[in-house]
């Protein structure tokens, strides 16, 4: 329950695409497997759905935020499987101005 209230007044007035890029940075920080290129895959099966419901956005929001951090070099996806290809552009996406996925 806590988790819950944290994440909610974490992502209050966050656009997807920020909470989706959120959630992907903690995920590779407590799930992630290090590879030796330095990227980290999300060592949990996540589809779209279970994202959007982490983030409290739809399926579609989702999948548009994570074209964009496909776009910008942040991620790369398969199915249900998200690697994060550099987490420090990750952890820039709240603070860019980039086209907006709003859910």
């Amino acid at each position: 329950m806590r988790e819950s209230d944290r994440r909610r007044l974490e992502f209050a007035g966050s656009d997807v695409r920020e909470r989706v890029a959120r959630l992907l940075a903690e995920l590779a920080g407590t799930h992630g497997e290090p590879a030796a290129d330095g990227s980290v895959t999300i060592g949990l099966p996540l589809s779209q759905a279970e994202i959007a419901g982490a983030t409290g956005a739809s399926r579609e929001a989702v999948a548009k935020a994570l074209r964009v951090l496909r776009a910008c070099g942040a991620v790369a996806t398969s199915r249900q499987r998200i690697t994060v290809l550099d987490r420090d552009a990750l952890m820039r996406i709240p603070t860019q101005t980039a086209p907006s996925a709003q859910g």
